[in-house]
């Protein structure tokens, strides 16, 4: 009998939604007739089992790996690594573009394989061809909105969680701990005021605060108010910060 034809799905941890849905719609065109490996499902890294026997089994008995490219992922060493296991192999690696990335924006040498994008779905149809040559039959007709969608509405959440991780580290870097404490204690979606707030410490958050309003992560607002002099580094003018911070923003915050 012959074995079943392997696709490995190369991913890092924060992206392992998305390929779960194109491991997912493998599975489920192809009625189980091809192994989806992804390092981040319980049945490809079973307990009590070597991981890393597990990948480096995987990326030599794969017939193709789709590798998921993000500007967060694209530069990552796994994703490299992974790449050139299966270029070495020369066997078929499908770079699969999504959360801002287009096959035009992939570095050398990820940029000498010709990729897709998530939400194309003609190019979706190509990569399950593919599949379906490494399993000597037609490719079956797949339902190109339903993993479309699921493509997009992954980018949106990813690209806004990426926004406000990073803007998170600047706010948390301009502020000292025991006022990022505070931060921590405000609730979501609930406009907080918070007096007497240091003119200098704003002037050095107001790039990343300005940044998350645009990103709709935060609505804030700034009033002068008077002058305190006390001795201390931030003696000066003080004003009235209000905050108004979104869900993910107040869970960005939590996590920090």
């Amino acid at each position: 009998m012959m074995a079943k034809p392997t696709i490995f799905l190369s991913h890092i941890n924060e992206e392992a939604d998305l390929a779960g849905a194109f491991r997912a719609a493998i599975e489920e065109s192809f009625l189980g007739l091809v192994d989806v490996f992804q390092s981040s499902y319980p049945k490809s890294m079973p307990i009590g089992t070597n991981w890393l026997d597990n990948i480096t089994k995987a990326l030599r008995d794969c017939q193709a790996i789709l590798l998921f490219c993000s500007p967060n992922s694209v530069n990552r060493p796994w994703i490299n690594f992974e790449c050139g296991a299966g270029w070495g192999r020369a066997i078929e690696v499908v770079p699969v573009c999504h959360s801002g990335l287009r096959p035009v924006d992939l570095p050398i040498p990820i940029s000498l394989l010709q990729g897709v994008e998530a939400t194309d779905g003609p190019g979706l149809q190509q990569v399950f061809e593919m599949v379906a040559k490494k399993l000597g039959s037609r490719a079956p007709t797949i339902d190109q909105r339903a993993l479309t969608d699921r493509a997009a509405a992954f980018s949106e959440r990813y690209v806004t969680d990426l926004s406000v991780g990073n803007y998170v580290v600047l706010i948390k870097r301009g502020l000292d701990e025991h006022l990022f404490s505070i931060l921590k204690k405000v609730p979501a979606d609930t406009v907080v005021p918070i007096d007497a707030f240091p003119q200098t410490y704003f002037e050095r958050v107001k790039p990343a605060l300005d940044a998350l309003q645009e990103n709709k992560n935060l609505q804030y607002s700034w009033a002068v108010g008077g002058i305190i002099v006390d001795g201390s580094p931030y003696s000066g003018t003080r004003g009235l910060l209000t905050l108004k911070l979104s869900r993910s923003l107040h869970e960005g915050i939590q996590k920090a």
